[in-house]
């Protein structure tokens, strides 16, 4: 390797650094808004993992600045504590724990299926025969009259 292609590689190097800094610096003031965006308290659903139950309660907002973090905390009805995350919603255990939202997703499941999935024909194959069939009609329709006149 010659000097060039070191001090190229050097360059490059610097950039994805720089590169890497800017996308930190918007990311932590991202999340920057998203705490000072969230109400000291709010109302909102929690899971205590002691009680193995769902309850809603009035959450306070906890900060934790040396990294940027910040959560609801609230007690369950026996006392115990429990936290949701606001900064990191992704990994919120709650949306894995919480058995009401468990029942939504279950819901809310026959929904989202694709034609991919095994159960999406005995869901949703009739539905989707009986759209192609009036599509199918309409194009016949349309077919006819456009020979037609």
């Amino acid at each position: 390797m010659n000097k060039i292609e070191k001090l190229n590689d050097i360059i490059d190097s610097n950039a994805e650094k720089r590169e890497y800094d800017r996308y930190r610096k918007e990311r932590d003031t991202e999340r920057q808004r998203t705490i000072d965006e969230a109400p000291s308290s709010k109302v909102t659903g929690f899971f205590c993992t002691e009680c193995n139950r769902d309850f809603n309660a009035l959450g306070h907002k906890q900060v934790i600045e040396t990294y940027q973090v910040a959560k609801y905390e609230a007690k369950c009805p026996k006392g115990h504590l429990c936290i949701r995350r606001i900064t990191d919603r992704m990994t919120d255990p709650y949306f894995d724990l919480s058995r009401t939202v468990k029942e939504q997703r279950a819901i809310a499941g026959d929904d989202l299926l694709q034609p991919g999935d095994p159960r999406f024909e005995s869901v949703w194959g009739w539905k989707a025969r009986q759209k192609r069939d009036k599509e199918g009609e309409a194009n016949e329709r349309d077919e006819w009259l456009r020979r037609r006149g």
